[in-house]
């Protein structure tokens, strides 16, 4: 019925353990090549203009949002 006989419990540890340092691998390499072009000055595109506005604007429509209750509130009074 199966393919292969399921595995030992410390097989599967060394498994994931693997796969973990793997991704800490992969994830040491892709800040290495990101500080690279952050060095380089390519990181630096319309995208992340575009992500620090959308920010920006997110927080003022948070103080409009404040003023707004306040103003209904005061209204309401």
């Amino acid at each position: 019925m199966f393919s292969r006989p399921p595995r030992h419990r410390f097989e599967e540890f060394h498994m994931a353990k693997q796969t973990r340092e793997e991704r800490q691998a992969a994830n040491r390499q892709f800040d290495a090549d990101k500080a690279r072009l952050d060095k380089l000055g390519k990181a630096q595109s319309r995208r992340g203009q575009r992500e620090e506005n959308s920010a920006y604007h997110h927080q003022n429509k948070k103080v409009d949002d404040a003023i707004q209750n306040k103003t209904v509130s005061w209204w309401k009074r």
